[in-house]
């Protein structure tokens, strides 16, 4: 049960409620009373509006380069990492080459 409320829960989300909440307690609180069902049917849904964006293909590059340019820096980063698959290709290549000869 508390694995399927971890899912549906957001920490920001319910932080931001609870924010909205003590706002409400201070600046009108006599719309508390009336608030807080509201706001407690609310951290469901907000929660999934967040985990969706949080999901979304490209929600983690925040700090991409205008025009599609690639910083000079990453090109030995790139080089490094094509060296890497290249072994990696060699590896896998020596393996399947091993398994198709016959065995004697």
């Amino acid at each position: 049960m508390m694995n399927l409320l971890k899912m549906c829960l957001n920490l920001r989300v319910m932080a931001g409620l609870a924010a909205a909440a003590v706002g409400i307690w201070v600046l009108a609180p006599q719309w508390l009373v009336a608030a807080l069902p509201l706001l407690f049917l609310a951290i469901c849904p907000l929660s999934m509006v967040v985990m969706i964006k949080m999901m979304m293909p490209g929600s983690g590059q925040k700090d991409e380069a205008p025009d599609g340019a690639v910083p000079a820096a990453s090109d030995a980063v790139l080089e490094g990492r094509l060296r890497e698959l290249e072994a990696q290709q060699a590896a896998v290549a020596a393996q399947l080459q091993s398994r198709r000869q016959p065995q004697v």
